[in-house]
């Protein structure tokens, strides 16, 4: 009787599987075929891969040479100064930053901000020589200043054309990183030509800036900017300072420093033309937005008291668009114009004020501040 129950039990789960088993290849196909697209096969082709490309690669610049070449052009330099703390009590400190031998006769190239209210100046040479310098000329408004040395027969940089480079060249800084009074070299490229930025400590705005991915540390402000011939190209003089932001400088171009360093070693100052206007750049988005007659030009944004501008009869919203019969585009068109006369000279300049056309005269003055 058990055996009996055993055989009809098997019996009867054997039967519940194989049920269960039609049933599911009843509910669920064994297999579904992927959906097929009409177009597929015009669009395939089987025979396709990437195109060949050149097998050759771009050799990296020989940035041993470079270095080698510029490297006893450049100068530590540290500076001492006086301040006075809550309790009156007077103090000294140093800080330090670096320069550029720019002749054999000992003249030396720095930022303003590394010599300003300094009252005392040491040099430290490439052959570890330590000499006192005295101040030729400085300018706040670039950010540029001139030192010298008592020295003779020194080696002095090469000044290279800034107006050649291109986005993307190679480019060595070369600084007293961190004062510690040896010169480092740092390589990188250059990630953007005319720039303009503004300096929140002095309020001045500078023009034709390199912004380059080489990092600017303490100490390597005053250093040179050279490209793959050793040519100085720039000037180093800040760095972006934003918790998100890595490895941006910028340097001022060579092209754009050298007439005021050599106005300073001339005459101990450089003279800045000066109109009187805060302007910005109209285009296509601007004109649109104010209904403006054209799309380009410069727009006064303000016109300062008692300057050549207000003088003339410049009025804000007015749109200058040719200075000096040279076409006005952009705001960094009319301060170049402005910048390429000297303090004293008459100039014509074409403006709307509305949709009518009117010129006037004025003689530009020395920047006041």
């Amino acid at each position: 009787m058990l055996r009996r129950f055993k055989y009809t039990a098997s019996a009867l789960i054997i039967f519940a599987l194989l049920l269960g088993v039609v049933g599911c290849s009843l509910r669920f196909p064994a297999s579904v075929a992927p959906p097929q697209y009409s177009n597929t096969s015009e669009q395939s082709h089987s025979e396709w891969s990437f195109p060949q490309g050149a097998n050759q690669t771009t050799p990296l610049p020989q940035f041993p040479e470079i270095i080698q070449q510029v490297k006893p052009t450049v100068v530590s330099i540290t500076i001492t100064t006086n301040y006075t703390d809550w309790w009156g009590q007077e103090h000294s400190q140093q800080s330090a930053g670096s320069g550029i031998i720019i002749d054999s006769e000992g003249y030396i190239v720095t930022n303003n901000h590394v010599v300003e209210d300094a009252v005392s100046i040491t040099v430290k040479l490439y052959d570890g020589r330590i000499l006192s310098a005295t101040v030729v000329g400085t300018d706040a408004q670039t950010d540029l200043a001139v030192i010298k040395i008592s020295a003779t027969e020194l080696p002095y940089a090469k000044i290279g054309n800034s107006s050649q480079l291109r986005e993307g060249d190679w480019v060595l800084s070369l600084g007293n990183a961190l004062g510690q009074g040896a010169i480092t070299t740092v390589e990188g490229i250059v990630s953007a030509l005319d720039v303009s930025i503004r300096i929140s400590a002095t309020g001045n705005t500078l023009h034709n800036l390199i912004l380059v991915d080489t990092p600017i540390n303490p100490g390597d402000s005053g250093g040179p900017l050279v490209n793959m011939a050793g040519e100085v190209v720039g000037i180093n003089f800040a760095k972006v300072v934003e918790v998100s932001v890595e490895g941006m400088g910028y340097a001022i171009s060579i092209d754009q420093a050298k007439p005021i360093i050599e106005k300073l070693i001339q005459q101990g100052f450089a003279q800045h033309p000066w109109l009187g206007v805060q302007i910005s750049t109209v285009d296509s988005s601007v004109a649109a937005a104010n209904n403006f007659s054209v799309n380009t030009g410069a727009l006064v944004l303000k016109v300062f008291p008692d300057s050549p501008a207000e003088q003339a009869g410049l009025m804000e919203n007015d749109i200058i668009i040719k200075f000096n019969d040279r076409d006005i585009n952009t705001a960094e068109d009319l301060y170049q114009a402005v910048q390429s006369c000297n303090v004293g000279d008459d100039v014509k300049i074409v403006f709307m004020r509305g949709k009518k056309t009117q010129t006037i005269f004025t003689r530009l003055e020395q920047l006041p501040y």
